[in-house]
């Protein structure tokens, strides 16, 4: 997921600032985005072997492609009126980017990371149910197989814990990185 955000986050910016970048990346990203991933498991199993690197790109595809798409509609959705009071002060591009740009694109990305916290879970169930011999998803494959259901929902219950406990951080990194949103939050 961290990778995931590595490389969607300023993706998504390239995509937002330059037009030739957004024409290449887009037919890519709606292709990848919008085929199931658990087609591409036994592909990626082939290329990367079994192991961590199969695991870690096919979390990785579910991760990026949420983030890359709310860090680029972050992006170019920044009000106009920000960017033209930023200009007044005469911000040079750098600093409006990251004293307009960025911090207005944060709740974005947060929801993309949300999004991918999911995505990256159902990512290592997918990775570890094709020719895995250990890990969460594969108890869960084999005690569905095995018709097992307390090692079914004590498994999927971790998949849950986890989910929370994911969006949780995320909680606490968005109080942190976007305090002023407390101010408008309906209670």
């Amino acid at each position: 997921m961290i990778l995931g955000a590595l490389i969607g986050v300023p993706l998504g910016f390239l995509m937002a600032l330059s037009p030739a970048v957004r024409d290449y990346v887009t037919p890519w990203m709606s292709a990848l985005y919008t085929t199931p991933r658990i087609a591409f498991a036994p592909v990626i199993l082939l290329w990367f072997a079994i192991g961590w690197g199969s695991k870690v790109v096919i979390v990785f595809l579910g991760c990026v492609f949420p983030i890359l798409i709310n860090a680029f509609y972050g992006m170019r959705l920044v009000s106009r009126e920000f960017i033209e009071v930023g200009r007044s002060f005469r911000l040079s591009r750098g600093r409006l980017f990251a004293k307009v740009l960025l911090p207005a694109s944060i709740p974005f990305i947060l929801a993309g990371l949300r999004l991918a916290v999911g995505r990256g879970l159902t990512g290592v169930a997918i990775a570890e149910w094709f020719g895995a011999t250990e890990g969460l998803g594969y108890m869960i494959f084999f005690a569905g197989q095995t018709f097992n259901i307390p090692i079914l929902f004590v498994c999927v219950a971790v998949f849950a814990v986890l989910g929370i406990i994911g969006f949780q951080i995320l909680k606490l990194i968005e109080n942190f990185a976007t305090p002023w949103r407390a101010e408008l939050e309906v209670k």
